[in-house]
């Protein structure tokens, strides 16, 4: 008797674990799934079925909203959608989007991978790189991001982005970082912009990083509907 109450005991913070778990990818904002892509490729993604594309006149009124909303937007960000050229979406719309790392994609661990060669692979599993404001947009809806696992931070898979000062192309990352909160929630919801070029040589990406949860190892794209298929 005294084993069988042991072993509840033991078995109980996993079941409430896996009980939470399924609880927090069953909300509407995002979902960690099982995913069979075009080629019959399956595997684990976070999942967001459905993010609204607002519309605006220009990215100056996009980082207001972010600005008003209590989000952190560093500096090359804030300059780059403050910069009249930077492209908004100019009606509402909807999109899929998923999140994959490097290994999930198929890169093996023990290679650094090009960004060129990240967009090619996407591109091959169905995949399609996201507009420019669909990091700040996304950032702005995703408002209870973990920094921990799959709804952990990543970077937007777009065309590289150069129109900021420092004349170095790159794109956008996601991130939560509590460690460096906004003073009025304490709360760390980030914008990032990270630079595809360091030491005056293209940015390789290493796919284990996707499992130390470093964002630079997994990639947001859009998801055409009909490339997925969900499984229980």
């Amino acid at each position: 008797m005294s084993h069988f109450f042991s072993l509840k005991v033991f078995l109980f913070p996993i079941i409430l674990f896996c009980l939470i778990f399924v609880f927090a990818c069953s909300q509407d904002n995002e979902d960690v799934c099982i995913i069979t892509l075009s080629g019959g490729e399956r595997s684990i993604a976070l999942h967001f079925p459905s993010i609204t594309l607002r519309a605006f006149d220009n990215g100056a009124d996009l980082l207001q909203d972010l600005e008003e909303g209590r989000f952190l937007v560093d500096k090359k960000s804030t300059q780059t959608l403050s910069h009249p050229d930077f492209p908004t979406s100019k009606e509402e719309t909807r999109v899929s989007v998923v999140v994959r790392s490097l290994l999930s994609m198929g890169f093996p661990a023990n290679e650094l991978i090009s960004y060129k060669e990240i967009l090619e692979k996407g591109k091959d599993l169905g995949l399609m790189v996201c507009p420019p404001d669909l990091a700040a947009q996304l950032r702005l809806q995703f408002t209870d991001q973990s920094s921990h696992g799959w709804l952990g931070d990543f970077l937007i898979a777009t065309e590289e982005i150069n129109l900021h000062t420092d004349g170095i192309p790159g794109i956008f990352a996601v991130v939560r970082d509590d460690s460096s909160p906004h003073p009025e929630t304490g709360i760390g919801l980030h914008l990032v912009f990270y630079n595809l070029v360091r030491g005056g040589q293209n940015q390789l990406f290493d796919p284990r990083n996707s499992e130390k949860n470093i964002y630079c190892g997994k990639f947001a794209f859009i998801a055409p509907v009909d490339n997925l298929i969900f499984e229980e």
